[in-house]
């Protein structure tokens, strides 16, 4: 298997058969493969903690329930990603793009997401208390309205819907509030 990068520079070639065996290689072996062209991979339940991996292209890939605890994902394209169950522990995420990505279970344990996008609103679903850093993080509602984070929100949760309430924004139900007089935009 051969890893290339976006712009078709050989990153690293493995005597593996899959894509997911030569990733995990990588991570073990602690080769960097920045920049890295995995759009849509098939990674579920891939073992690639400590993966060196900046600026790497992960749109329209599968991470359900891989493990990327402590890797560096500065600057990646995880647009439109499955994230169902995926550790992000420890993890470098500053300038990642999570546009479209789905979260669920997903873990941010010390995680540091600085200055990175995320629109889906399955973002809230994760605990984000215990993520090392947020500041900077955007949060853009419906592509339209954006919200930038400093600390995590409350959020609190029933069975039928769910309130997120930050410094400066409320999402409620179909409503985002921003500034008790601010602007009120239709949500999901």
């Amino acid at each position: 298997m051969i890893i290339k990068s976006t712009k078709g520079k050989t990153l690293y070639k493995s005597s593996r058969k899959s894509l997911k065996a030569a990733l995990e290689d990588c991570a073990r072996k602690g080769i960097d493969i920045s920049g890295a062209d995995l759009r849509r991979a098939v990674l579920s339940g891939a073992r690639l903690d400590g993966l060196m991996a900046q600026g790497a292209c992960f749109w329209g890939a599968d991470l359900s329930g891989a493990d990327l605890a402590a890797s560096d994902l500065s600057g990646a394209d995880l647009r439109a990603v499955n994230l169902k169950d995926c550790c992000l522990s420890g993890g470098c995420l500053n300038g990642a793009d999570l546009s479209g990505a789905y979260f669920s279970q997903t873990l941010f344990d010390g995680a540091v997401l600085e200055k990175s996008t995320v629109t889906c609103p399955s973002f809230w679903s994760c605990d984000l208390h215990l993520a090392k850093s947020l500041k900077g993080l955007r949060y853009r509602h419906l592509g339209e309205s954006e919200v930038i984070l400093k600390i995590p929100p409350l959020v609190v949760r029933d069975a039928t819907r769910r309130i997120v309430a930050g410094a400066d924004f409320c999402l409620w139900g179909n409503f985002m509030v921003r500034d008790a007089a601010g602007p009120h935009a239709e949500c999901e």
